[in-house]
């Protein structure tokens, strides 16, 4: 009858500190791998649009070319106010 009145101890209390520790060993590599995530992503967004940027000023310059004319041997800017060929003096 000995045996059947025994108290058994569960394995619980180990199992879960075995958790605790590989969790705490596995949590820094992937924090590390979301900011990095998070990084390559914000510098991929940059280049997009500085490219878009780039192309945007490109055909903005291809529909109003500056007109400059030579004062005294040098280059300058013709004009500067409203220009009258776009509408609503643009």
């Amino acid at each position: 009858m000995r045996a059947v009145n025994r108290v058994r101890r569960s394995g619980r209390g180990r199992a879960s500190g075995q958790s605790l520790v590989e969790l705490a060993l596995v949590a820094p590599i992937l924090l590390v791998l979301i900011v990095g995530g998070a990084q390559i992503g914000a510098l991929v967004y940059g280049g997009i649009s500085v490219a878009t940027a780039a192309q945007e000023g490109a055909r903005v310059a291809s529909e109003q070319p500056i007109k400059l004319r030579r004062v005294c041997g040098e280059w300058e800017f013709d004009g500067g106010g409203p220009r009258s060929d776009m509408p609503g003096g643009r």
